[in-house]
């Protein structure tokens, strides 16, 4: 389970937004596949490079606001053979005078609800946030966040995670077998506490007006755990 969260997680943070037709011009140029009703595929592959999952994500809704957008995102799980990992989730993306701003909790939330079903789970924390210009060299902000997991009124355990050290490192070309993007890379360090604590590094590739095309997770030895890549896209 903590496996399979991790990925979720992961695959997550970096989500950002774009292209849609909003009041403020801010909004236009961040990352985020702004298309209603279209899907995008990711696969998830292990350090041996075996399938661990296929995921489905789609925009749902999109609303105009006085200062940019607010998008309701579907995404599904499934493993390599078509079976259902998690069902449908939703999480919201939202733009502000240009700031891309990630629910993180409600991300969180939809992922341990179905897995821990008899449990009572709170979440509180920071959104994921992107300014409206990305520089290489330039530094983004941390994000915390904070999970409590009880039955019965008693807190059982808590989990604290810190996204931090986001740095746009350089402009590179990614090929997958979606196509081949002009992307930024950005790297950043998740210190997660639950149960044990533990930090990953995290090499991710997103493109203006899509997002994640590729990310990568170090371990602890600097080997890679797994991968994620954008491996279709419905225009």
């Amino acid at each position: 389970m903590k496996s399979r969260l991790l990925i979720f997680c992961v695959a997550f943070f970096c989500l950002a937004g774009s292209g849609i037709k909003a009041q403020s011009n801010l909004c236009s140029n961040n990352f985020f596949y702004p298309k209603q009703d279209k899907k995008l595929t990711y696969t998830t592959y292990d350090g041996k490079d075996k399938i661990k999952s296929i995921q489905e994500q789609s925009v749902k809704t999109i609303k105009n606001t006085d200062t940019g957008f607010e998008a309701t995102v579907t995404t599904s799980s499934k493993d390599e053979k078509g079976k259902e990992i998690t069902p449908p989730k939703e999480f919201i993306v939202k733009c502000e005078n240009g700031e891309l701003k990630l629910d993180l909790s409600t991300i969180m939330m939809n992922e341990m609800a179905g897995k821990m079903k008899d449990m009572e789970i709170t979440m509180s924390g920071d959104n994921m946030s992107y300014p409206p210009t990305i520089e290489v060299g330039k530094s983004l902000p941390d994000a915390n966040m904070e999970m409590k997991v009880g039955m019965n009124g008693t807190t059982m355990f808590t989990g604290k995670f810190l996204i931090k050290n986001r740095k746009v490192q350089a402009k590179e070309t990614i090929t997958t077998t979606a196509g081949t993007f002009d992307c930024y890379k950005i790297s950043y360090d998740i210190d997660i506490n639950m149960m044990v604590k533990r930090t990953i590094k995290v090499n991710q590739w997103l493109s203006p007006g899509i997002g994640i095309i590729k990310s990568v997770n170090l371990d602890s030895k600097g080997e890679i755990s797994n991968r994620r890549e954008l491996t279709a896209m419905e225009k």
